[in-house]
């Protein structure tokens, strides 16, 4: 089963971009998790200076509602330094035996 866990942080004033894109990298490169596919930085388009989001992709038979221990940590780091929102997704799959009609 495929996940993603996406942890958004929108940084105060007071973080400099240069610092918080640092930390984001180093994070992203000391995850090395068994099922992580990939990690993933973003920042929000027209406010590259505050709002980030690291996406941890997984590839594993379950992911507990509240995160992996991985996404849990970066969870806590980042709430030093703003706004902190930490969800898990599931990918949904299609269901070949299901009847759609209009």
């Amino acid at each position: 089963m495929n996940w993603t866990e996406i942890i958004r942080v929108r940084i105060g004033g007071a973080t400099p971009y240069r610092d918080i894109t640092r930390l984001l990298f180093s994070l992203r490169k000391a995850a090395q998790w068994d099922g992580l596919r990939s990690a993933r930085v973003f920042s929000r388009a027209g406010l590259p200076a505050s709002d980030f989001s690291i996406h941890l992709e997984w590839q594993i038979e379950g992911l507990p509602s509240g995160g992996s221990e991985l996404g849990v940590c970066l969870a806590r780091v980042l709430k030093d330094y703003g706004l902190t929102d930490h969800n898990v997704w599931m990918e949904e799959e299609e269901d070949e035996t299901a009847v759609y009609s209009r």
